[in-house]
């Protein structure tokens, strides 16, 4: 849709004014309003006696993979009458969609699971579009009401857009347009939790008739080799699926990002290459980006998550037209906040919360409450008690509604122009079965790893958070096992006692920096059993570089540390004593010289 010189990919808008001027836009009659819709905007109508419903956008059932837009919004009309039925019904929908229902008496806007398709309304004139600029100018134009920028960055705040008087209408609320008022109509239900058994069982018919509306459809994933790509690739299971991964340009990186950014890569291309995927690394360059570009993009998008992103795809014409799987509604099966804010779970909580993410010139208010929390409280028809008396966590409706529905849906906006985005979870049912997991259960992430095993095993194999893949973590797993067994048994035959300058890790003994010469590092094992036993000694150190520096006795016998590599047995009678004592010849402060002197001991 053009309008005012910019053109708004995906775009509408709903009004009562007539002889709006826009351009590539179809025009329908709702009532007394007029909904303006992009010409590359997909609408489908159902209708059932006096209700009529339109999609914007496109929508699936998880329970039917088979059912058309049309048929969705067919019977969504034939239920509508009946609230709780048409509620269940939203809770069941996927995909990325504005739902508008018209009766005889007015028109109702319906967001999709996380307003993915972003709403955003105007308080004083009630002009609804899909981009707050759109409001912004149409307000100008035709009412002459000017929406000043707001004087802090806003990030996806709340329900804040730029622009003050103009707000992105959150997930779980429908706008009324003849009353201007906002209604919630979810959570509607009891939530209960629910074991991760439970869970798999009840999401893998869902997923499964996902992967299926998907088949036929253009598509690439965004892949990033973390637990969330991960599962939205094992769920696809396809090696001919087109994967791209974009590495940031961006110079002023900490350090902390740049061992993240290298750690992702390595992980991205070793499973790609390993199973043979088709694969695409995007190396992102801000300078080719133009001036003409920025200036649009600023100019019409909430966020600025990435304009370099977004034209590097607008130069991409084999992402053209797709459908790009995300995988970012997943952090709503994980443990986002700290432990606290989930036990309090009342009102205090969630002021913790909205605080803390709030920008710094509204967090210097001399009264947040009321000034900030009660009117967004009002406008959303938020009542916390309400909401966390049906067992839901205040946390996670929050997460939900702010940083889905807003921060994540204005970036989601920002490439309407290239390609259109899906996400498996963004389906209240779904979303709220993840959630159903135990706090302490979400933070291991272990329904996650539960799905990819069901679906694409191998997956698994490769590090997520840890540096190692599954086969050295195996290794190293044996290692420690073997370690206990022998400290098991040696255990119950001595007695281990150490000086302080020790530190003891299972059955092996290491000098504690920093190392001073001549000192003494000394660990006694007696033997506790009513027979003799035998010990075999082991050091770990074999440079031949290093001869002469490490010293260790066995009662009276010393050795030079690399004699002992091979291992040295010694025989304690019973009630008896063995000294092993390390000594240096110099002092030394790094590490490796503390390791070469590490002892170990075994029972043969």
């Amino acid at each position: 849709m053009l309008f005012q010189g910019y053109e708004y990919h995906k775009s509408y808008l709903l009004t009562k004014e007539t002889n709006v001027a826009v351009e590539k836009a179809k025009v329908i009659q709702l009532n007394d309003f007029l909904l303006y819709c992009s010409e590359n905007l997909n609408v489908s109508e159902g209708k059932h006696e006096s209700i009529r419903t339109f999609i914007l956008g496109y929508a699936l059932h998880i329970e039917d993979a088979n059912k058309t837009d049309e048929q969705i919004a067919e019977e969504l009309a034939q239920c509508y009458k009946h609230e709780k039925q048409f509620h269940t019904y939203l809770d069941e929908l996927g995909g990325r969609f504005v739902l508008i229902v018209c009766d005889d008496k007015t028109v109702k806007v319906y967001p999709d699971a996380t307003t993915m398709r972003s709403i955003c309304y105007s308080e004083v004139t009630n002009t609804l579009a899909s981009h707050a600029r759109i409001v912004y100018t149409f307000d100008q134009m035709y009412y002459e009401t000017t929406h000043p920028l707001r004087n802090f960055k806003v990030n996806g705040f709340l329900d804040y857009t730029k622009f003050e008087g103009i707000y992105k209408l959150i997930p779980n609320n429908y706008r009324d347009m003849e009353s201007k008022t906002n209604v919630r109509f979810f959570p509607h239900e009891q939530f209960t939790l629910k074991d991760n058994d439970q869970i798999l069982k009840a999401l893998l018919p869902y997923l499964n008739e996902e992967r299926k509306w998907l088949q036929d459809k253009d598509t690439f994933l965004s892949f990033t080799g973390g637990i969330d790509s991960r599962v939205s690739l094992s769920i696809m299971h396809d090696r001919n699926l087109p994967l791209l991964t974009y590495i940031s340009d961006n110079p002023n990186k900490t350090a902390f990002a740049k061992k993240a950014y290298a750690n992702d890569k390595k992980i991205v291309e070793t499973i790609t290459d390993d199973l043979n995927l088709n694969h695409h690394m995007l190396m992102m360059n801000r300078k080719a980006v133009t001036e003409q570009f920025k200036k649009a993009y600023n100019h019409k998008f909430e966020s600025a998550h990435s304009s370099t992103l977004a034209y590097e795809y607008t130069q991409l014409s084999q992402y053209k037209d797709k459908l790009q799987i995300r995988s970012t509604i997943l952090e709503m099966g994980k443990k986002v906040y700290n432990t606290e804010v989930y036990n309090d779970n009342d009102f205090d909580a969630y002021y913790r919360i909205i605080h803390f993410k709030a920008p710094d010139s509204l967090k210097a208010l001399p009264d947040f409450k009321a000034q900030i929390i009660e009117p967004f409280l009002k406008r959303t028809c938020t009542d916390v008690h309400a909401i966390t008396s049906k067992g839901y966590f205040i946390a996670d409706i929050h997460y939900h509604e702010q940083r889905m529905g807003n921060w994540h849906s204005n970036i989601v906006q920002e490439t309407d122009g290239v390609f259109d985005q899906f996400a498996f979870f963004n389906c209240r049912k779904l979303m709220y079965l993840i959630a159903s997991q135990p706090i302490d259960v979400r933070a291991q992430n272990e329904l996650f790893k539960q799905i990819i095993y069901h679906f694409w095993k191998v997956l698994l194999f490769y590090p997520i958070n840890e540096k190692e893949d599954l086969y050295k973590q195996s290794t190293a797993l044996q290692a420690q096992l073997q370690a206990l067994q022998t400290m098991n048994k040696v255990s119950n035959d001595i007695v281990i006692k150490h000086s302080a300058n020790i530190e003891q890790t299972d059955n092996a003994f290491q000098p504690v920096l920093p190392i001073q010469a001549g000192q003494k590092y000394e660990t006694r094992i007696k033997n506790v059993t009513k027979q003799p036993l035998t010990i075999n000694v082991k050091g770990h150190y074999n440079n031949p570089l290093g001869k002469g520096n490490i010293f260790v006795k066995l009662n009276n016998e010393e050795y030079d540390i690399l004699d002992l590599y091979q291992g040295q047995q010694v025989t304690i009678q019973k009630g008896k004593k063995l000294y092993i004592t390390v000594t240096y010849k110099k002092d030394f402060d790094k590490i490796s010289w503390a390791k070469a002197g590490k002892v170990s001991i075994e029972i043969v």
